[in-house]
């Protein structure tokens, strides 16, 4: 393995707690993962973490999370990810992101295993408290421009 990458993954404070962006204790929804970055043995690969809320694992540089890593992306809120993950496509040369409908196929998933927006705490298809269609009109532009300067003989979608 060359990375770990960690996306907005609730971590152990200080305290030892895993909090949400409402400062609520999610140690019995969410499971211990700092293993991921921190395994026995030590790591002889890069860690990256993605968040948006300052609660996620990688974040002890920053915030108040107790696991830090190699590589910070702050977002603002997820749409803010789609935009630093479409430029790291174009430095790979080829598309890491996914098409809107995909991100939408995963919320409706989510939604329906029980999750919650994280900022709200309700069953709604809503990202940090931004409806769905507001996030997925940006993230269509955020995967059209970057699909169409990796394409450059291939039409806009």
């Amino acid at each position: 393995m060359r990375a770990s990458i960690a996306w907005r993954a609730a971590t152990r404070a200080p305290d030892r707690h895993r909090y949400s962006m409402r400062g609520e204790i999610l140690d019995d929804f969410v499971p211990v993962a700092e293993c991921l970055l921190e395994p026995i043995g030590g790591r002889t690969y890069k860690t990256i973490a993605i968040g948006d809320g300052g609660n996620e694992l990688g974040f002890g540089e920053l915030i108040f999370c107790s696991t830090a890593v190699d590589f910070v992306i702050p977002a603002g809120i997820s749409k803010g990810a789609s935009a630093r993950v479409a430029t790291r496509s174009l430095v790979a040369g080829h598309l890491l992101l996914r098409p809107p409908e995909h991100e939408y196929a995963v919320l409706q998933a989510l939604l329906a295993a029980g999750a919650v927006d994280g900022c709200t705490g309700k069953a709604t298809p809503s990202v940090a408290r931004l409806d769905w269609e507001s996030c997925a009109s940006t993230l269509a532009q955020i995967y059209a421009v970057t699909r169409s300067a990796l394409s450059p003989f291939s039409e806009t979608p």
